[in-house]
């Protein structure tokens, strides 16, 4: 049985979260970057549109189960950060974090999901179409992110709205 007030105790915070992080990275972003800006020549393709963040639905987020979220995260450095930038948005608003940082790949990341060892991580809508879905890549990023969604949903995952950055190749 699903019980959409809990869907919505862990939702709604999760979607300001990803807010906060958008214009955090974005001001990040404008910051760091040099003046001029390169454009790149490759056509943008979704297997790099936007991160989503994964958020369990079901295990307990807001359900009384547990008092504590466990924020995972990729092996390298911008999902390190990513990771860390949920957890202390999160511990601002008192939850309680644990961070698994560091885990691994995007396997590793999305079997601790799966498995309840996380509660969430950010992953990249194109990376999670292709290589953990084994779906054909699309080009069209609202079809990516409708198809990672619906998907996840299956497995009693949310993922949540793009924070609103992409990676181009």
């Amino acid at each position: 049985m699903v019980d959409s007030t809990v869907i919505l105790a862990g939702a709604i915070p999760a979607a300001v979260l990803a807010l906060v992080a958008d214009g955090v990275l974005t001001w990040l972003e404008r910051r760091l970057s040099p003046g001029r800006r390169r454009v790149s020549r490759a056509v943008p393709i979704t297997v790099a549109t936007a991160a989503v963040l994964f958020a369990l639905a079901t295990a307990g987020i807001g359900a009384g189960t547990r008092n504590t979220i466990v924020i995972g995260s990729k092996n390298f450095t911008e999902q390190v950060v990513l990771g860390e930038l949920l957890a202390q948005t999160l511990e601002r608003r008192g939850v309680t974090v644990t961070r698994r940082l560091n885990l691994g790949g995007s396997f590793i990341c999305d079997r601790a999901i799966r498995s309840g060892d996380i509660d969430a991580y950010v992953e990249y809508t194109g990376t999670a179409l292709a290589a953990i879905l084994k779906q054909p890549i699309v080009k069209d990023p609202a079809a990516v992110f409708t198809t990672v969604r619906d998907e996840y949903a299956r497995a009693g995952l949310s993922v949540l709205p793009p924070l609103g950055f992409t990676r181009r190749w």
